[in-house]
């Protein structure tokens, strides 16, 4: 349940899991008990500024029993029994998920690692309190107090300054700005003339390359062809080697189109015509 806070002190005002029990409440805010204190008188519990509160104000009797000079005395266990409440995230609203005991909230709320939803003071002390997920974006964007290169820094200018001095910067080194600028062209010019004739080298190594490549996939095809007929021939030799008899040889013919038109005469493997026979081709 939502519970509002006693101006001034009071109890743990915090949305809980649980409804908390009657025992842990305090008699005067009414919420689970900040600093439990036990009246003698009435064995009733209150929170320690519940209880200065009282004795402050013109009517210093016990708010139950209306004692007028009664004495408290801090209660331990019943502390325990009211931080071990389960309670959700202050944030929950903002989308926050977690829920754990009570005496681990400020744990979680004030971790780096923890409530990613809880508002932080920025880390320049710019004044601005910003949810602990869009701290770093805050910093690194837009906070005028972060310390930044000049947008001129590739080309030379070694200034930093506060985000927020940026624009009187650039206006107050203008001069400075385009002369680096122009001197920094002047030299990715003189390079390029420098790298004019290394980069007609390495164009000649390439095609090079592309020459060998070329070469290399060739004679990669040709050791392919010379592996099949290899391993044909040693078919067929084995074929021959274990007929007693005249065995059916079939030989296919490749590229017959391109062999005709150019009148050229055409071997097949070599092969045996018989066990311990002639050997053709």
């Amino acid at each position: 349940m939502a519970i509002a806070v006693l101006p001034g002190g009071g109890g743990y005002d915090h949305q809980f899991v649980n409804t908390p029990p009657n025992l842990v409440l305090c008699v005067v805010c009414h919420l689970p008990s900040r600093d439990p204190h036990l009246t003698e008188c009435c064995g009733h519990i209150i929170c320690k500024s519940c209880l200065q509160q009282t004795k402050a104000s013109p009517y210093t009797a016990c708010p139950m029993c209306k004692v007028k000079k009664f004495t408290t005395m801090y209660n331990k266990q019943i502390d325990r029994e009211v931080k071990s409440l389960l309670v959700y995230c202050t944030n929950k609203e903002k989308g926050c998920e977690w829920q754990g005991e009570l005496n681990y909230i400020n744990n979680h709320l004030g971790n780096s690692d923890g409530c990613q939803f809880e508002e932080v003071k920025c880390s320049n002390e710019c004044g601005k309190m910003i949810e602990r997920r869009y701290l770093t974006s805050h910093v690194e964007t837009e906070c005028p107090l972060e310390m930044i290169q000049c947008d001129y820094h590739n080309v030379g200018c070694e200034v930093r300054m506060a985000r927020k001095d940026q624009v009187e910067h650039k206006k107050e080194k203008m001069e400075d700005h385009l002369m680096l600028t122009q001197l920094t062209l002047s030299k990715a010019e003189t390079k390029l003339e420098i790298l004019k004739p290394t980069e007609q080298r390495l164009e000649e190594r390439v095609n090079r390359l592309e020459v060998m490549m070329q070469q290399m996939v060739i004679s990669g095809e040709r050791q392919e062809e010379l592996l099949v007929s290899t391993r044909w021939f040693l078919h067929l030799s084995s074929v021959a080697a274990s007929c007693d008899q005249v065995c059916p040889v079939i030989v296919k013919m490749t590229q017959f189109s391109k062999q005709q038109q150019g009148n050229a005469r055409w071997y097949s493997e070599p092969f045996y015509t018989h066990k311990k026979g002639y050997k053709m081709c």
